[in-house]
This record gives structure tokens, sequence and C-alpha cells, in this order.
């Protein structure tokens, strides 16, 4: 009987400890092309991502759809058809590796890299991001910070807007795991 109690004990743990080291996330990005002639902005709330600390993992995703606060909605529509292509990819991935430790049964504030790979209009290229990352009862919140040049991703500025949009865009984030 004893037996029978341990291993159910360390069947639960196991359990548990599984658990806790898989976060899902939400959050919200934001992006900023700040051109000579115009400031654009547009956010979206739909950041969703899950981090596997045990495997130092994590897959981080949002439909471009769901951006708003465009100047007009006409620059969302351009946004979305024209330099996006929407349609055909509709949604921006980061998937890869935690290369820093996340120790979630310690409070406090960790800087985190990681290494993966950022999916735009169907081109991937390897980034290495830095994080800041509060850890806060076993949950975490996740802000970060960094810049995507379009010409990475293909996306072509037309010479009647040139002075419209920049060239490299300030992308921020922040997420969130919750209970």
């Amino acid at each position: 009987m004893r037996y029978v109690l341990i291993i159910g004990f360390v069947c639960i743990l196991g359990f548990v400890y599984g658990q806790n080291s898989t976060l899902a996330l939400n959050g919200n990005v934001k992006f900023v092309s700040d051109a000579s002639l115009e400031v654009i902005k547009a956010e979206s709330n739909k950041l969703t991502g899950i981090i596997d600390i045990t495997e130092n993992k994590f897959a981080f995703s949002v439909k471009l759809l769901t951006f708003e606060g465009f100047n007009s909605a006409l620059q969302k529509e351009h946004f979305n058809e024209n330099y996006m292509e929407t349609t055909k990819y509709p949604t921006i991935t980061y998937t890869g590796k935690l290369l820093d430790d996340i120790p979630l049964n310690k409070d406090g504030k960790y800087q985190v890299r990681t290494k993966g790979k950022f999916t735009i209009r169907g081109i991937t290229k390897e980034r290495i991001l830095n994080h800041d990352v509060t850890v806060t009862n076993g949950q975490i919140q996740i802000v970060s910070s960094f810049k995507i040049l379009l010409e990475d991703y293909n996306i072509t500025i037309p010479k009647i807007v040139h002075k419209k949009i920049a060239e490299e865009i300030q992308v921020s984030l922040s997420a969130k795991s919750g209970k």
C-alpha cells in the first residue's frame, strides 16, 4: 500500500511540475513606422504564445488582421493588401529556444535572450532577441522591443510614399501568463 501511495504522489508531482513548466501567454504587440512625413502606429491585443521552461522552447504568433489604430481605414487596407498580403500570409510567428533560464520558482526580473525563426510574409529569418522577464508567483510577464527591416521580408515601399513609411519598423510587445 505504501508503494502505491509513493507512486501516486510521484505521478501527481510530475503532472503538476509539467503543468507549471509550460506557460500559455497572451498579450499585445505594437509597431511604429516613424518616417519623415508620417508616423504610423498600430496594435493588436491578440498576441498568443507558449513557453516550455523544461525544454527551453517557445512559440508566439499574431494574426495580421487583428491590428488596429492606423491613421485611416485606407492605410489599414494598404497594410493588409499591399504590404503584408494578409490573405496569403495571415500570421506573423516567432518560434525557437530560450538561451537563458527563467527560474519560475524565484520571483524577480531577468534578462532573457531567445534565438528563433521570425516569419513574416512567408519569409523566415533567424533572430536573437532580448526580453525583460518578470517572474511573480510562478507566472511570467515578458516585455520586449526590437526593430524589423522591411527589406528583410521583401516589403517594398513605392516611391510615391517612401517618405511616409519607414524602412525600419519599431516593434514592442508585452505578454503574460495567467492562472
